[in-house]
């Protein structure tokens, strides 16, 4: 994914992530990215890079002491193209209490048209 970037800058790049749960038990974090690239082809390329597993945007939550030990390996994640922005939205359970259907519902919850 780095050197896509490198080859291809994109115009914007926002990145965030949110504590969904308690914090205690039932807590899962969702990583958000939004890209815009250049023109229409960059994007639906980065779109596809996304999807096909080649790499991601480095997650904000890994950025900070709390949560940088937090790997999004599984691809429990939801992406989209619109134009020439590029987002997606990787979720992850902090502690193995988070159940899958809760999983499915955040990333149903964060899709965007």
């Amino acid at each position: 994914m780095h050197e896509y970037f490198r080859s291809n800058p994109c115009k914007y790049l926002a990145r965030a992530y949110m504590q969904i749960g308690e914090g205690g038990q039932n807590l899962a974090l969702a990583a958000l990215s939004w890209v815009e690239m250049p023109n229409v082809d960059l994007a639906s390329n980065l779109n596809h890079l996304v999807d096909v597993d080649v790499g991601n945007i480095i997650e904000l939550s890994r950025e900070t002491k709390k949560f940088e030990k937090i790997i999004y390996d599984e691809r429990t994640y939801i992406s989209g193209i619109k134009g020439t922005f590029v987002w997606s939205v990787e979720v992850k359970p902090v502690f193995q209490t988070v159940s899958d259907s809760l999983i499915n519902q955040i990333i149903t919850d964060t899709r965007q048209s």
